[in-house]
């Protein structure tokens, strides 16, 4: 069932079931987009850019994978609702990240195969939490099962948009396994993509770096 962002169901009646991530944003759906981050007709700045192009992104992979807007939302209202259980919670959630980030900080001096367990260790506490605060969704629950059914540890990726998990692999993780686990989430209707870590995040372009279909597309009122 698609959903819309709040406040996006505006005179246009758009949908998340009308975007398409393999597709460019039609003109009256840039200017649903525009309307609602409030950004003026023609404006070509890259900050300007770079929010569209999350709104768009975020509603297609809502329209395609079914994660709702409403989980953010939900979220906030359970935080508020039972302070002195989940901000707890959240605390252990910040906690994890000062550990992740020592254990990260400290591999490249003494790359040591010992720091694996204790990131996958890590995922796992980080993912049973971000349940809690009811940030999952049974399509994440269902990719940690099956990674898990590999031995191989996932946790959502927490960059906003929904959608996206991550999966751990050690350097001795074998290419047998690490095909399978690809194999069998591919059948469950993932896509998968292998990364890094420590490579560059989100990135901010400028007008000058999109190609001219894009351009033309976001310069249209």
């Amino acid at each position: 069932m698609a959903t819309v962002l709040p406040g996006l169901a505006l005179r246009s009646g758009l949908s998340e079931a009308d975007f398409d991530e393999s597709k460019s944003p039609s003109v009256e759906q840039l200017d649903t987009l525009r309307e609602f981050a409030g950004i003026a007709a023609g404006a070509t700045a890259p900050e300007s850019l770079a929010t569209l192009a999350f709104l768009y992104m975020c509603l297609a992979i809502s329209a395609k994978y079914g994660w709702s807007p409403e989980i953010p939302i939900r979220k906030n209202h359970t935080i508020k609702e039972f302070p002195a259980i989940m901000n707890p919670v959240l605390d252990s959630i910040d906690a994890i990240s000062q550990e992740c980030q020592s254990v990260l900080e400290a591999m490249p001096a003494n790359p040591s195969p010992e720091y694996y367990p204790v990131l996958e260790e890590l995922f796992d506490i980080n993912q049973h939490h971000l349940n809690v605060i009811g940030v999952g969704h049974p399509s994440l629950d269902r990719l940690c099962r099956v990674t898990a059914s590999h031995g191989l540890h996932s946790k959502l990726t927490g960059a906003g948009g929904g959608g996206c998990g991550i999966t751990l692999l050690r350097p001795d993780t074998s290419l047998l396994a690490v095909e399978a686990a690809k194999r069998d989430l591919c059948a469950c209707g993932f896509e998968c993509w292998e990364t890094n870590i420590g490579a560059p995040g989100v990135t901010l372009h400028s007008s000058s770096s999109l190609d001219a279909e894009v351009l033309q597309a976001l310069s249209q009122s």
